[in-house]
């Protein structure tokens, strides 16, 4: 929720991920990793829910 707040996902970006893990107060390796973990979920997550619907519940 702090990268989507911060406007880390907006085009151009609001705050880089320097910005967002000084921030949270943490490393900027591990500010990435979870970003990365978060949207490896969501993708899946996604994919798999649209791959069990039909294309009329789409």
């Amino acid at each position: 929720m702090a990268a989507l707040r911060a406007g880390y996902f907006e085009l151009p970006r609001d705050c880089t991920l320097a910005d967002l893990a000084s921030a949270l107060d943490i490393d900027k390796s591990t500010a990435s990793r979870v970003l990365r973990r978060g949207q490896t979920r969501i993708v899946k997550w996604f994919l798999t829910t649209a791959a069990s619907q039909s294309p009329e519940n789409r």
